[in-house]
C-alpha cells in the first residue's frame, strides 16, 4: 500500500491512531512508537495526523509520550543497525560487488539521516518554547538520561557483553541531540545531564572492552559533537536543527566503520502489528519516566 495515499491514512494509520489514543492509559509503548515513525517519511498528511495524535497523547499524559519516543527511535535504530551492509571480503570483490556495496552504504547514510530527521520532527512536535505539561520536565531528564544509557550499553552475547559489539551504539547520540533544546532551558537540568554524560563517558574509557584505536575516534565523532551541543549557551531553533541534518554522515563515518537507521525512520507500515490484543497488548508497566510522588519508577520491562 502506497503509504503516502490516502488509503493507508484511512485504513491503516488513523484506525491504530483513535485505538492508541482511546487507551493511552494503558498505552503499549512500543505500538504508539510505531505509528510515531511516521512523523517523517509517509507523506505530509500521514506526519500531520501523527503530530496532531502527538498532541492529544501529551495533553493525556507526556511521560508516557515521552517513553513512546523513545520506543520509536530505538526501534528505528536498531532496524538501522540491521540493515548495515555487509563487509566486502578485501581484494576479492568484483567491481559489480564494489558499486553495489557503495549503494548500499549510501543508502544506508540516507536512513541515518532519515532517523535524525525523525528525532527532530517529534522533538519540534512536543511544542515550542518551554514544556506546557510541568510533569514533562523532569521526565525529560529521564529520557536524556535513558538514551545516553543505551547509547552507552553494549550489546548482550549470552549473560555478558558482546565484546564485538563494544561501542556498536555511540551514533545514538546523534538523534538524541536532537532533544537537548528541552534540559538546556533549565541551568540545573544542563548540568545534570552534562554529569551523566561525562561519568557514562569516563566509565566507557574504562571499560575492559575499550580499545584506544578502535573506539577513541567512535567516541570523539559522536560523543564530543553531543557535549558540545549540551554545554553551548545557544539554544538551537528547530530550522537551524534540520540545516545540521544535511551534513553527510559519510564525514562522520569515515573513520568510524560500519555504525549503522531503519526502514521505520521512514516511517511504519506495520500497523497491523499495533492492533491491540491481549497477547500484544499487556497492561500497563510503570516506565523509566514516570513520575510518583516526586520520585522516578524504575521500568520492569527488560532492556
Amino acid at each position: 500500500m502506497d503509504k503516502e495515499g490516502d488509503d493507508f491514512i484511512s485504513k491503516k494509520l488513523m484506525p491504530v491512531i483513535k485505538c492508541l489514543i482511546a487507551n493511552w492509559d494503558v498505552v503499549n509503548r512500543r505500538e504508539a512508537g510505531i505509528v510515531l515513525s511516521n512523523i517523517t517519511g509517509s507523506g505530509v498528511n500521514a506526519g500531520k495526523a501523527v503530530a496532531a495524535m502527538a498532541k492529544v497523547a501529551k495533553n493525556k499524559d507526556g511521560v508516557k509520550l515521552l517513553e513512546a519516543h523513545m520506543a520509536s527511535l530505538r526501534q528505528s535504530y536498531e532496524d538501522w543497525q540491521e540493515a548495515t551492509p555487509d563487509m566486502l571480503e578485501e581484494g576479492k570483490a568484483t567491481d559489480d560487488e564494489l558499486d553495489a556495496y557503495q549503494q548500499a552504504e549510501e543508502s544506508h547514510e540516507e536512513l541515518y539521516s532519515a532517523l535524525r530527521s525523525q528525532a527532530s520532527r517529534l522533538s519540534q512536535s512536543l511544542g515550542v518554547g518551554k514544556l506546557s505539561n510541568k510533569k514533562m520536565e523532569p521526565a525529560m531528564v529521564g529520557f536524556v538520561k535513558e538514551g545516553m544509557r543505551y547509547a552507552f550499553s553494549c550489546p548482550k552475547k549470552g549473560a555478558d557483553d558482546d565484546q564485538d559489539l563494544f561501542g556498536d551504539r555511540l551514533s545514538f547520540l546523534g538523534p538524541l541531540k536532537m532533544y537537548l533544546n528541552w534540559v538546556k532551558k533549565n541551568l540545573a537540568q544542563k548540568a545534570e545531564v552534562l554529569a551523566e554524560y561525562q561519568e557514562r563517558s569516563a566509565e566507557f574509557k574504562r571499560h575492559l572492552f575499550f580499545d584506544e584505536e578502535a573506539h577513541a575516534e567512535i567516541l570523539k565523532v559522536f560523543g564530543d559533537d553531543f557535549e558540545a551541543v549540551l554545554k553551548s549557551r545557544k539554544v538551537v531553533e528547530i530550522e537551524e536543527e534540520e540545516e545540521l541534518l544535511e551534513e553527510p554522515v559519510s564525514q562522520k563515518r569515515k573513520s568510524t566503520g560500519n555504525q549503522s537507521v531503519s526502514s521505520a525512520s521512514k516511517g511504519s507500515s506495520n500497523l497491523e502489528s499495533v492492533k491491540e490484543s491481549d497477547e500484544e497488548s499487556p497492561e500497563h508497566v510503570p516506565g523509566v519516566f514516570d513520575e510518583s510522588d516526586g520520585k522516578r519508577r524504575r521500568s520492569t520491562r527488560a532492556q
